[in-house]
């Protein structure tokens, strides 16, 4: 059973009885993942060392708030305002996700 797209693939280390209930397990666990995952947009000043896939610490936000992020857009623009930098960050490694989920088959 296969449910949800991209990367990564998890795999729920659990056995359906049918197609039913792999389903909705599947579906329940992609749930719960997908909202754990979030993300985080600023914008600052041109800041050329930034990129995508790297890892970023931000701090003086409330405690509940994660602090380790990676970075998964970076867009550096020039202009006559000046060199800029806007920034999307996931706490989790890619938004999307597989989640697969063995079914038991009667031999």
């Amino acid at each position: 059973m296969k449910v949800g797209d991209g990367e990564p693939v998890y795999e729920i280390k659990e056995v359906a009885n049918d197609e039913e209930s792999a389903q909705k397990t599947a579906e329940a666990k992609l749930k719960h993942i997908e909202k754990e995952n979030l993300t985080f947009n600023f914008s600052t000043r041109g800041m050329p060392e930034l990129f995508a896939e790297s890892a970023i610490v931000i701090s003086g936000f409330r405690k509940k708030i994660p602090t380790k992020w990676i970075i998964t857009h970076v867009q550096h623009s020039l202009s006559s305002s000046g060199f800029t930098t806007s920034v999307t960050c996931s706490n989790q490694r890619d938004a999307g996700l597989v989640l697969l989920l063995q079914l038991q088959r009667d031999i």
